[in-house]
């Protein structure tokens, strides 16, 4: 295991950038922000995964002391040094390690931290702590490296737009199911629907209405290159358990880029993490579920 300092992977997240891919537990730098051709890839486990049964200190005899019930035992962890291992269900995660193309931080947090779940995960989407900002660190970033706003740079596969994503210049595609990726609403508003997205610009309308227009459009002509690209990807590799929501989102990613899709940041989550009660046999299947992911 390499060891970095904290000022040493700082300075490295500041030559490119370092994605939180899952809070608390580990940050791959996967967006190198010199190479046009690098795309950012983050999975969020929603609900506060158990980070020390996950990357286990399995020879710490504090460790142990804490944890009489729900501690791992050492022989079952799948070792990665003399200090630390992962949770036995994380073979996937083993496999990308040997290859060096995981890397894992610890002790990811942020001053003062408090109880209330909603506002924590508030704080990890923005990046702000005990702030109000009102876009997220992904959206922000975007903002600064692409100013000009380039459609379809970010795709949040959800059903509904992450706080993380949160942009001033991007319109983030979001969609779940793409045979669904298409305009809502009532019949009725269909016509009103296509004035407004096919009407010239008008450099005295609202800019709040500027901005819905924009963002019609941009679902406009992304769904149908979405639906066809998902559509028809076939690939040998498996993703594990069609069950398992990660990996049908995250098949969705790469048929997306396997088109060729223009988008340089996608974001997926994946639920269920929030195991105050039968933690052991629900974070190993959830966990199992993120290693063949």
């Amino acid at each position: 295991m390499t060891r970095l300092t904290r000022r040493e992977l700082l300075r490295a997240g500041a030559a490119g950038c370092v994605g939180a891919g899952l809070p608390g537990l580990w940050r791959q730098s996967a967006l190198a922000m010199s190479d046009p051709g690098r795309v950012l890839v983050v999975v969020e486990l929603s609900g506060g995964n158990d980070g020390l049964n996950s990357v286990v200190p399995w020879s710490n005899d504090a460790y142990r002391r804490a944890r009489p019930a729900i501690g791992l035992e050492p022989q079952a962890v799948l070792k990665l040094d003399d200090e630390f291992g992962l949770h036995p269900r994380l073979l996937g995660l083993r496999e990308l390690w040997e290859q060096q193309r995981v890397a894992i931080v610890h002790g990811c947090g942020y001053p003062d931290p408090i109880r209330s779940h909603f506002s924590a995960m508030a704080y990890w989407h923005t990046g702000v702590p005990h702030g109000g900002e009102p876009l997220g660190w992904l959206g922000r970033g975007a903002d600064a490296r692409w100013p000009a706003g380039p459609t379809n740079t970010i795709v949040n596969i959800a059903q509904r737009e992450t706080l993380a994503v949160r942009s001033e210049r991007h319109a983030p595609i979001v969609f779940s199911d793409p045979k669904q990726f298409a305009r809502a609403g009532s019949p009725g508003s269909a016509g009103v629907y296509r004035r407004m997205t096919r009407r010239a610009e008008d450099p005295q309308a609202s800019p709040n209405l500027a901005f819905l227009r924009d963002i019609a459009r941009t679902a406009d002509r992304s769904s149908g290159i979405v639906r066809d690209a998902i559509a028809s990807y076939d690939s040998p590799v498996s993703y594990g358990s069609p069950a398992a929501s990660l990996s049908q989102d995250l098949r969705k990613v790469a048929a997306l880029m396997s088109a060729d899709f223009p988008a340089r940041i996608y974001y997926v989550a994946m639920g269920g993490f929030d195991t105050h009660g039968s933690q052991l046999p629900t974070q190993q299947n959830l966990l199992m579920y993120l290693g063949d992911a």
